[in-house]
């Protein structure tokens, strides 16, 4: 068990994508999970577990956990954008168009490269 504690959540952080960049998701999961129970409003938190449950084809559970990101920083367009890959995931078109809409509403051009996936898996 990984403890979290304020003097240490922003190594713990900065570990945390140190795992994911090394592969190691199993410790990702571990560390995602503590640092979400030691503080649950930190919508990068919700998108990074979001991005290890997609990964597993969870993608139920990423789009809770990208719900719960929007909800907590609705103004960042990234959010939008993993949400829309877990709905295209799910073959849920009409979803992922409208999350790909409002990122873009948000940062214009920021949804290209996710236009364009969706295209592809359309054609």
């Amino acid at each position: 068990m990984i403890r979290i504690t304020k003097d240490n959540f922003t190594k713990q952080f900065i570990q945390l994508f140190k795992h994911l960049v090394a592969g190691r998701d199993a410790e990702a999961r571990m560390v995602v999970d503590a640092l979400i129970k030691f503080d649950p409003n930190v919508s990068a938190l919700y998108v990074q577990r979001g991005v290890l449950r997609a990964q597993d084809g969870r993608y139920e559970e990423a789009l809770a956990d990208y719900n719960r990101a929007v909800e907590l920083d609705p103004e960042q367009p990234f959010h939008y954008l993993h949400r829309a890959r877990a709905h295209l995931l799910r073959k849920a078109f009409d979803e992922s168009l409208a999350d790909i809409m409002r990122a873009n509403e948000l940062d214009n051009g920021v949804a290209d490269n996710v236009i364009l996936e969706l295209a592809s898996s359309l054609a």
